[in-house]
């Protein structure tokens, strides 16, 4: 097909899936999801997105299928944490899925995750996820004692230590221990 644009759903309120895969689309029109809808599922495969903002609308969307895109950043998957009725995702094939990250953040982040990518999310799965995460928070702290509290700072390496603090955030695991902000920047200890 050669749909590049999803428009026109304003008055499809009774819709409860949609299926526009293999497509070219890139990007949501600002009111395709405007209003909240019936939407129960989504199938996005096999286009060209990026972005996943506009999708937060859809309240009660229980399935979402994202593979094959073009979805390479971590915080257009956090856009999906409103969407608290999501019971199965896909997102297999996009450049993020590179950074195994992405499978411990979902499972984390959405707790009613019965299903991504195809397996099953059990509680194991869960535990997994929580203990990388924390994992992944000690690192970051033992980072913080090994490495910067012995070196003079300078904006170099406080913007590289932003990059990981945001990106711990972002897991929702975010600890202040020791440091001072302003706003969401690291301005010393």
């Amino acid at each position: 097909n050669e749909i590049s644009q999803v428009e026109g759903l304003d008055n499809l309120v009774v819709l409860q899936e949609l299926v526009v895969d293999h497509n070219r689309i890139r990007s949501f029109n600002d009111s395709a999801f405007a209003k909240p809808s019936s939407l129960l599922a989504l199938h996005l495969e096999e286009n060209r997105l990026r972005e996943l903002g506009k999708l937060q609308s859809l309240v009660k969307l229980e399935k979402l299928f994202l593979g094959y895109n073009k979805i390479q950043d971590i915080t257009e998957l956090e856009k999906l944490d409103v969407i608290s009725t999501l019971r199965e995702l896909t997102v297999y094939g996009n450049p993020i899925c590179r950074k195994m990250l992405h499978r411990h953040m979902l499972i984390f982040r959405l707790p009613n995750l019965q299903m991504l990518d195809g397996s099953p999310v059990n509680s194991d799965d869960r535990a997994k996820a929580e203990f990388h995460l924390a994992e992944l928070q000690a690192k970051k702290n033992l980072f913080l004692h090994e490495h910067l509290l012995k070196t003079k700072f300078n904006t170099e390496n406080l913007w590289f230590l932003n990059r990981e603090v945001t990106l711990l955030e972002r897991c929702g695991l975010r600890k202040k221990r020791g440091w001072r902000e302003k706003g969401n920047q690291l301005r010393g200890f």
